[in-house]
């Protein structure tokens, strides 16, 4: 996932997530019939920033909208339903203790109810956001990465995890035989790569080869450069 989209995907899920838990609140009072502006208005202001402020606090603590949370689906569920329940936890606790303004209960707990079920329809509209945005992303960078070995292995598994902007076409090497399924094609022949990214309309490889290791590579770099095919290197993982 590239930075700028990262941190505004953060900040959107954030942003929605304070959008539905105020709704919740509000709803909640429209349901129960509740005056916030009567004499109870400091109770009432008190609970709102308590529901606000806690779960900011505890998603912070928990790393809800981390880009490790939010680079799985799957994760990002989780971490936000765990959170969740310590945020009920918290604000359970509060309604319990002593005050000079009773809150409603009933309320409270309608509250909990609608936000938990506001959540839930966030955390798909998230994923409908995210694949619609991966695949525009996908469509406009395909790469295709030299080597097929623990490197390029390693460096294909960072692009998953980073979830967007790139499309691995596969992987071209010189030796092709493997006792493991690659999760990409692997196509046959270093020499071939310029032939073969024009094949597969890609624009960019990276190489997981050290060019010290295979002078094929040195050869590829000046004729990527000829052919306007941005050649970089995969780095270390």
């Amino acid at each position: 996932m590239n930075l700028s989209f990262n941190r505004f995907l953060q900040l959107l899920l954030l942003m929605l997530d304070l959008l539905f838990l105020n709704v919740a609140y509000f709803l909640a009072e429209i349901i129960f019939k509740e005056n916030p502006e009567s004499e109870h208005f400091l109770g009432y202001t008190q609970f709102w920033m308590l529901v606000n402020g806690g779960w900011v606090l505890v998603a912070w603590v928990g790393k809800v909208y981390a880009t490790s949370s939010i680079s799985y689906f799957q994760s990002f569920v989780r971490n936000t339903f765990r959170i969740f329940a310590i945020w009920t936890l918290l604000i359970l606790l509060y309604l319990f203790l002593p005050r000079l303004v009773d809150l409603s209960s009933r309320m409270v707990f309608t509250t909990i109810v609608i936000y938990l079920l506001g959540l839930l329809v966030n955390r798909f509209l998230y994923l409908g956001i995210r694949e619609w945005v991966k695949m525009s992303f996908n469509n406009q960078r395909k790469i295709l990465v030299l080597g097929y070995n623990s490197t390029a292995r390693k460096f294909t598994s960072y692009l998953e995890k980073e979830g967007l902007g790139f499309q691995i076409m596969g992987y071209i090497d010189d030796k092709i035989n493997t006792n493991d399924s690659p999760k990409y094609p692997l196509f046959k022949g270093l020499e071939n790569s310029l032939v073969t990214a024009r094949q597969l309309g890609v624009k960019e490889l990276y190489s997981c080869i050290m060019p010290e290791h295979n002078s094929k590579v040195y050869q590829l770099m000046k004729q990527a450069d000829k052919e306007l095919v941005r050649f970089s290197a995969c780095g270390r993982f």
